[in-house]
């Protein structure tokens, strides 16, 4: 395979393609016809559209004569390097636009698509540099809204609604009633903002809060004292690090014999913060504490400074909300607790929504933007393998070389994607280093090594691998 890649040479013999020395053949024909992906391909820290169309930057564009003569005096080739240097002709087309409906085939035929469709719901979206695409989405909340009216999917969301206290947003969230891109106006964060604290003091709620979080803290303490440190189900449903058990312990045992400091009860305060009534079900939230909570809300939001106001933005049911995923946009609520299935549910409900209203490849695009990281290090091993192999079938090279491009996915994958990217390449040239045997018989014509000896080599027809 690497041989075949040009990646090293033979230091005896021959390799030949028709007449032609394979091995000096000039790096500019190599380029565009030859594409190779192996276990390991590299990628660049940009986003995933800039590292599936690397191997097509085959046409220079020169730069403008000013930039022109300046390069050469500077002893640098005389091109643009902002320039789009995409070969349109490799893939068929004079067209940019097209490029996206050639992602999408690329991407299912490899099972990538789902990934990156998940991308782009977790990413957000500009209004202000896409105004029709935060149309579109606000769109598509409607209509799932609709969708959900049936019977069968009612009680699979809870909606955000000024008025009303959402039982499947903690506290925290309920009351800032918003999303913010600035990590300090996270739910979260919260407590450390002096105007959250006023308005808890404002509204009554901090003796509330306090006797909430002794609730919950006794409660934490009864279920995981006798849960090693690790335990997952830390992460899972405690309110409580496991680290922090024995200072909770501590401020417990002060709320019954000495009574609780400053610094306690402010620790305390904090806890009931991430509660979620449907999901903790510890009935804290009674009729009293939900309408202090909803007049923290409109607190809250009325006497916010404006420069805390210009970084927050509330939900708003007609509007798109900038600093939310395109899936919070969607949804403008929460998925249900208790709900079998719910987010599954809501999951399909999601994508039937927007293939019918043909918005799908606008969310591909968007996760489409989603930064690989250095290496690739922010994919998992398969998804690096199958992106890989999309950066080398969107060349549409004449010689295609795939080198165990495939060992950390699961046999059904590995055998699905085989034969798409076979059927796909019909009438190409398509050299696959497989690490098992067993989908050997899909190739015309099948080589095998052993100890870098060639030990068989076999021609067969596609009719008779199908027998």
């Amino acid at each position: 395979g690497l041989l075949f890649a040009r990646q090293v040479t033979v230091k005896s013999g021959t390799m030949k393609t028709g007449e032609s020395d394979y091995l000096v053949l000039p790096e500019s024909m190599a380029g565009r016809h030859i594409a190779y992906t192996g276990p390991d391909g590299y990628f660049f820290p940009v986003d995933l559209k800039e590292n599936l169309l690397y191997g097509l930057k085959l046409s220079p564009r020169q730069a403008a004569a000013s930039l022109r003569r300046e390069a050469v005096r500077a002893g640098n080739p005389a091109y643009d390097a902002e320039a789009d240097w995409i070969d349109y002709e490799a893939l068929g087309t004079h067209d940019p636009k097209v490029i996206i409906d050639r992602i999408v085939d690329v991407l299912s035929m490899v099972e990538l698509e789902t990934d990156v469709y998940q991308f782009g719901l977790q990413s957000r979206l500009d209004p202000a540099l896409n105004g029709t695409a935060a149309e579109r989405i606000v769109e598509a909340r409607l209509a799932l809204y609709e969708r959900m009216a049936t019977p069968d999917a009612a009680n699979l969301v809870e909606r955000f609604d000024p008025d009303a206290y959402n039982r499947n947003a903690s506290i925290a969230e309920n009351i800032l009633f918003g999303a913010s891109a600035d990590p300090l106006l996270q739910p979260h964060n919260l407590p450390t903002l002096p105007h959250f604290k006023r308005v808890v003091a404002e509204e009554g709620l901090e003796q509330h809060l306090v006797a909430m979080g002794e609730s919950i803290a006794e409660t934490m303490l009864e279920l995981f004292r006798d849960f090693p440190p690790d335990h997952p189900f830390f992460d899972e449903f405690s309110f409580i690090p496991s680290n922090e058990l024995p200072a909770y312990q501590q401020v417990m045992k002060r709320a019954k014999t000495s009574g609780l400091t400053y610094d306690d009860r402010a620790q305390l305060s904090v806890l009931p913060l991430r509660y979620v009534e449907a999901r903790h079900r510890l009935g804290l939230i009674t009729p009293d504490i939900r309408e202090r909570l909803l007049a923290a809300r409109r607190t809250f939001a009325e006497t916010l400074s404006p420069d805390l106001a210009k970084r927050i933005a509330f939900y708003e049911e007609g509007k798109y909300n900038v600093a939310a995923s395109i899936q919070d946009n969607i949804l403008l609520g929460r998925v249900a607790y208790g709900v079998a299935h719910a987010h599954e549910r809501v999951g399909v409900l999601i994508r039937e929504v927007l293939d019918r209203l043909d918005v799908r490849d606008l969310i591909i695009e968007a996760g489409l933007a989603f930064n690989a990281g250095a290496g690739g290090k922010r994919l998992t091993t398969g998804q690096r393998q199958k992106l890989g192999l999309a950066r080398a079938l969107i060349k549409e090279p004449q010689l295609l070389v795939i080198n165990g491009a495939l060992a950390n996915l699961d046999e059904q994958q590995k055998t699905s994607i085989v034969d798409r990217v076979l059927k796909h390449r019909a009438g190409k040239a398509t050299i696959w280093v497989l690490t098992k045997d067993d989908l050997a018989s899909r190739f015309d014509r099948v080589l095998v090594f052993e100890h870098g000896r060639l030990t068989a080599d076999k021609a067969q027809t596609l009719r008779e691998a199908a027998q």
